[in-house]
């Protein structure tokens, strides 16, 4: 649960930013990509957690990332001008993964394997 009020608290903050016009070229083009994974990852695990010990499998965020990487940098960008291709955005998505699983393992080793919130 930390992991995700934080990075909810901090997508809010870079909202607000980029409508006062604050924000950096990173915050506005990156910031969103990073903390996509560990919201929507996060928000899966509280729901699919009837099982305490469940976890998401490394594999099943890295088929989630092919998915967002073609519809969001190759499909969308086709078909509606407003959006760009940016490969970058990518490697942003697996660090936002990385963020996610990495903080999931060090739960668990704080917790002595028993599964809490991220």
């Amino acid at each position: 649960m930390i992991l995700l009020t934080i990075s909810l608290v901090v997508f809010s903050i870079n909202q607000i930013f980029q409508n006062l016009g604050l924000s950096t070229h990173f915050m506005s083009s990156y910031l969103d990509d990073i903390l996509f994974f560990p919201i929507c990852l996060s928000v899966i695990w509280i729901f699919e957690n009837r099982n305490k010990n469940y976890e998401i499998p490394i594999y099943h965020s890295l088929v989630g990332l092919i998915l967002i990487s073609v519809a969001f940098e190759y499909l969308i960008p086709m078909f509606d001008s407003r959006f760009t291709t940016d490969p970058m955005d990518i490697i942003f998505y697996g660090i936002g993964i990385l963020i996610y699983h990495g903080t999931r393992i060090k739960t668990r080793a704080n917790s002595g394997n028993r599964c809490t919130t991220p």
